[in-house]
């Protein structure tokens, strides 16, 4: 499960971001991931991918890097294989259970 800390910190950086914008797609993203935390509590899903529009994911419950390149970041998960794909991928952070990946992300892909 994700630390309170780790969210805190994923926002902040998510926020970073948005500097720019009017500030509505963080706050709209900002209540969407508070309420879910809330609603789901830390035990309802062990593997989850958060997504900032297409700059940032926040991948938990990954359980180490199978590979990395500036095109892909490949994780093992509990039940399967996570693979973000896109363009100048970077780990921004990593943990034992928990990593936010930054870029200009394409896509998601899960293989169980």
């Amino acid at each position: 499960p994700i630390l309170l800390s780790q969210y805190n910190t994923f926002l902040r950086k998510i926020e970073s971001f948005f500097e720019k914008s009017d500030g509505i797609c963080f706050t709209m993203f900002d209540v969407k991931i508070s309420d879910i935390l809330k609603r789901a509590g830390e035990d309802f899903c062990p593997s989850k991918v958060s997504l900032a529009g297409n700059r940032v994911a926040l991948v938990e419950g990954q359980k180490g890097i199978l590979s990395f390149s500036d095109v892909s970041v490949k994780f093992k998960m509990p039940d399967g294989t996570l693979e973000v794909s896109g363009e100048k991928l970077v780990i921004e952070e990593i943990s034992k259970t928990a990593a936010i990946v930054s870029g200009k992300i394409s896509g998601v892909f899960y293989d169980r």
